[in-house]
């Protein structure tokens, strides 16, 4: 796991030592939402990230300000891959191939770089928790939305754009 955590950081590391502390912090953080029962998600504290990444709270607020920034550095590392995608695709080497190719390229890049799906569900109930988690994950997918209706539009299809961006 790299360090991609947006505007996430309290302090971007630049040591390798510190890069791998943010990356214990991630990690821990992943692990426990993962290994919660959906109702627990709302009980994981910096307290609980910092003992399971086996440091000191205050050695995880060098990093992080609270747990939202954290939840929001887990839902950019999972969403990175995905932007990825989205912006190759958006080039004149993939724009170039028929549509029934373009299109079975690009299922195959979306559905081959994500997280695991137990990771994904447990992250979006943690949105029912967490505010800033919603409204991440509302921008997340209107950018999916509208790059997906581009793609339409520019392979051919005549719906409204409003329409294309609803599918």
């Amino acid at each position: 796991m790299s360090v991609k955590t947006g505007g996430y950081l309290r302090k971007k590391p630049s040591q390798a030592r510190s890069q791998r502390t943010a990356e214990r912090i991630l990690a821990a953080a992943r692990e426990l939402v993962v290994n919660a029962e959906l109702h627990e998600i709302s009980r994981i504290t910096t307290n609980s990230v910092a003992k399971a990444a086996s440091i000191s709270v205050g050695s995880l607020y060098q990093y992080f300000p609270n747990i939202e920034s954290i939840f929001l550095a887990l839902y950019a590392d999972m969403v990175a891959p995905i932007q990825q995608v989205l912006r190759e695709f958006d080039s004149s080497e993939y724009l170039c191939l028929s549509r029934e190719e373009f299109f079975d390229e690009f299922h195959r890049a979306m559905t081959s770089r994500g997280p695991e799906s137990e990771f994904v569900f447990a992250l979006q109930h943690a949105t029912k928790v967490h505010r800033q988690l919603l409204q991440a994950e509302a921008e997340h997918s209107e950018l999916i939305a509208k790059t997906i209706a581009k793609f339409l539009r520019y392979y051919g299809s005549s719906w409204p754009e409003d329409k294309l961006e609803r599918l």
